[in-house]
């Protein structure tokens, strides 16, 4: 993938060390903290990927 320039968000490396505050007793969703940093990190590496002009364009809205 970093061949071709694909973005990678490693989403199992990053929730793995909080499982145990993150996941649901069915050991298959997130509670709602989990939710919200996986929602946070998925938003960072997006936000990462933009071209600067949407960066800007972005922090200009309201």
């Amino acid at each position: 993938m970093k061949q071709r320039g694909i973005a990678i968000d490693d989403l199992h490396g990053f929730v793995s060390p909080k499982l145990d505050k993150w996941q649901k007793d069915d050991q298959c969703h997130y509670n709602q903290l989990g939710c919200k940093a996986l929602g946070e990190k998925v938003a960072r590496c997006i936000e990462d990927a933009l071209p600067e002009k949407a960066k800007k364009e972005k922090a200009s809205s309201p």
